[in-house]
C-alpha cells in the first residue's frame, strides 16, 4: 500500500455499514511538468468496495494537494472532512508504521509526537 501512495502522512479508520474502511494519504510529492508545476497527493481507501480506491489531488501547494485529496476521500465516504480526521493519526513515523487503532484509549500526554514533515 505505501508504495502506491508514498510515505504515509495520514491514516484513519472509519466504520461504515459494519465494515472497517481505512483511509491513508501519502506525503504530497512535488512534480514538474513543461506546462505545470505543483504537488501531487495520493489517497487510498481500503474496505469500501471489492478493491482499493486511489484518489489523486494536484495543487500548487503541498497542503492544498493534501486537503484536496482528503476532501475527495470524505466525499467518497459521504462523511465530512472533520469526521474523517476526528481520530486520524497525522504525521510521519520513521522506522515503524503506526495505525491509529494503537492510539485508541491512550491519554494524549502518554503519546510521543511523531516527526512531522514540514512543507516549505
Amino acid at each position: 500500500m505505501a508504495s502506491e501512495i508514498g510515505q504515509v502522512l495520514v491514516s484513519s479508520e472509519i466504520r461504515r455499514n459494519d465494515r472497517l474502511v481505512v483511509v491513508t494519504a501519502g506525503v504530497p510529492q512535488r512534480f514538474s511538468h513543461p506546462t505545470d508545476n505543483g504537488y501531487l497527493c495520493r489517497v487510498r481507501i481500503d474496505g469500501l468496495g471489492s478493491g482499493p480506491i486511489t484518489i489523486e489531488s494536484i495543487d500548487t501547494a503541498a497542503e492544498g494537494a493534501l486537503v484536496g485529496g482528503l476532501t475527495k476521500a470524505s466525499n467518497e465516504l459521504s462523511i465530512t472532512l472533520t469526521a474523517l480526521l476526528a481520530e486520524a493519526c497525522i504525521g510521519v513515523r520513521t522506522g515503524q508504521t503506526f495505525r491509529h487503532s494503537a492510539f485508541r484509549g491512550t491519554r494524549p500526554d502518554t503519546i510521543a509526537d511523531p516527526p512531522i514533515t514540514r512543507f516549505r
